[in-house]
């Protein structure tokens, strides 16, 4: 199973990813442009649980945070 926090720039991938390194997190894959459009990079918890971090064009997010899709 993987965890996935959507976000609402294609810039806060990296940002997020960073901040991840910064506190001493593993990388497991670098944030990348992907094939269908968005970005994502990978991430691991301390408790060995992977995450995506990952944008979508025309994604965007309801007054609750609730990702809505294109």
């Amino acid at each position: 199973m993987t965890l996935a926090l959507n976000v609402e720039e294609k810039a806060q991938v990296d940002e997020v990813i960073a901040e991840v390194r910064a506190a001493g997190g593993r990388i497991v894959k670098e944030p990348i442009d992907a094939d269908w459009g968005g970005r994502s990079a990978y991430f691991s918890d301390p408790e060995g649980n992977l995450w995506e971090v990952a944008w979508m064009p025309g994604s965007s997010f309801d007054e609750r945070g609730g990702l809505i899709l294109p």
